[in-house]
């Protein structure tokens, strides 16, 4: 999706050295920012 911005494109990354709760949190972020770009983007490929 081109209309995206690169922060928005990223990958979820985590490594061994992060605490499982810091871990958690991010990715419970990432995914609701990762859901709501999808759906906008769904939405508008509907609207056409």
């Amino acid at each position: 999706v081109e209309s995206m911005h690169q922060e928005e494109k990223e990958l979820f990354q985590f490594n061994y050295i992060e605490s499982l709760e810091s871990t958690e949190k991010r990715f419970k972020d990432w995914l609701e920012l990762a859901i709501a770009i999808a759906l906008a983007e769904w939405k508008r490929l509907l609207q056409g």
